[in-house]
């Protein structure tokens, strides 16, 4: 049975004749095809939020390349303004804009499911409890916060930052939605999910358990239209101005990112609870321990690899600006060839992931021929293949739009890092 209690019957009729050509009787067969409609509704809306996500993605990668260039760019102009407050000022006003623009592309990159992700235990509870610390000091006193956290355990395996934006965003919409003041509520239970439950819902998950997280609001709920639309990148029932219609689309990716799902039950006027499904995992969250960077001597050379110009050059004079001397290479061919002639004097190699000649893995496995020992640090405006800010054979990942501290932290933490000789 659907959640509103009705049932999809397919009917066909056909009627019997007597010797005269009269109708003497009808014959009716009616077959549930309930379970059919709700497995090809959960299809549909795949596909289209795939199709959404594959250009969403696209665009925002294409759009990050641009951006490092206007944010490290702005970044370099400000500290060379120092002795020029109105013109600094200028400069900073170019970094905020395109900082505020990075966070737009990393939703869409989230929604996309192309965001880098990283895979450590995390505490949903002490998650939540961040965000209700954060919400507390900072949305109308009007709006009373609850919790029933009772799910044992309460870890899974992801990203404890998108984790958290997830529920933020999740908040801050109940927020609007209460503009009055109510309830805002986070519970927790254990879910163990059957094929009956998910072929009965739109879950596209596994059957298993689950940590399922309700973030509840008792505001103005939703219709079925806008349920329909509501992960769907740009899509808003605020005033203009008021959103970007990213925030739920974000939440949709992040989750499915994190191999679960997202359930939403609302009502006009009774209120809206997202119940997000996360995997279990029975290992207690750990916290990494803060180390500082290690400190890295100046006058390193690196070599560049990246088929933007505005990107080499930007990341060039963040490099230099660094201390140290730098070699660029427009492509993977151009790179190998710079790279044989001059292996021997090179401590670091950063490589994009996505050029039209090469992919940046395969100029990396192809330079691994050359020298085994070679350090390296691929660069995207997605993530490696979903991966974390490490991949497995300890190669990092510089995300862009990059800042100089992000450059140099990175840098640092590569030339520190052992080399593991392994082909990516």
């Amino acid at each position: 049975m659907t959640q509103d209690g009705w049932r999809w019957v397919a009917w066909s009729d056909k009627a019997v004749l007597d010797e005269r050509g009269d109708v003497v009787s009808i014959v009716a067969v009616g077959r549930d095809i309930t379970a059919q409609r709700a497995m090809e509704e959960r299809l549909r809306q795949s596909e289209k939020l795939q199709a959404i996500g594959q250009l969403a993605g696209g665009v925002a990668h294409d759009f990050n390349n641009q951006l490092t260039g206007i944010l490290s760019a702005g970044e370099l102009l400000a500290q060379a303004l120092e002795r020029d407050p109105d013109l600094r000022e200028l400069a900073e006003m170019i970094v905020t804009a395109a900082e505020h623009s990075t966070r737009l592309t990393r939703q869409l990159l989230a929604f996309a499911r192309k965001g880098t992700l990283q895979t450590v235990p995390v505490d949903m509870h002490g998650t939540v409890q961040d965000v209700m610390a954060l919400l507390r000091r900072s949305i109308d006193k009007r709006i009373v916060i609850r919790h029933d956290l009772a799910a044992r355990p309460s870890t899974t395996l992801g990203d404890s930052a998108q984790l958290h934006n997830a529920l933020l965003n999740l908040a801050l919409n109940a927020r609007d939605a209460m503009p009055e003041g109510g309830e805002l509520t986070f519970s927790s239970r254990v879910a163990a999910l059957s094929r009956e439950h998910i072929e009965a819902s739109r879950l596209d998950v596994a059957p298993g358990r689950y940590l399922a997280l309700d973030v509840a609001d008792t505001g103005s709920g939703m219709s079925e239209e806008t349920k329909a639309h509501l992960f769907e990148p740009f899509f808003t029932t605020k005033d203009v101005g008021k959103g970007s219609g990213l925030g739920l689309a974000a939440v949709y990716g992040t989750i499915k990112n994190h191999r679960g799902g997202v359930e939403v039950a609302s009502e006009p006027g009774r209120g809206s609870t997202f119940t997000l499904y996360l995997p279990l995992v029975e290992t207690a969250s750990r916290q990494e321990d803060s180390e500082l960077v290690p400190a890295v001597e100046a006058h390193r050379r690196i070599l560049v690899v990246d088929d933007e110009r505005v990107v080499r050059d930007v990341l060039r004079r963040l490099l230099e600006k660094a201390g140290h001397q730098v070699l660029v290479a427009d492509g993977g061919n151009e790179a190998l060839e710079l790279y044989r002639k001059n292996h021997h004097h090179l401590d670091l190699v950063i490589v994009d992931v996505m050029m039209p000649d090469m992919d940046g893995r395969d100029v990396l496995a192809l330079m691994r021929e050359v020298n085994p020992a070679v350090r390296a640090v691929l660069s995207s405006g997605y993530s490696v293949d979903g991966e974390g800010a490490q991949t497995t054979d300890g190669v990092r990942l510089l995300q862009k739009p990059y800042t100089l501290e992000e450059v140099t932290r990175v840098v640092a933490e590569s030339l520190a890092t052992p080399v593991r000789h392994a082909v990516p």
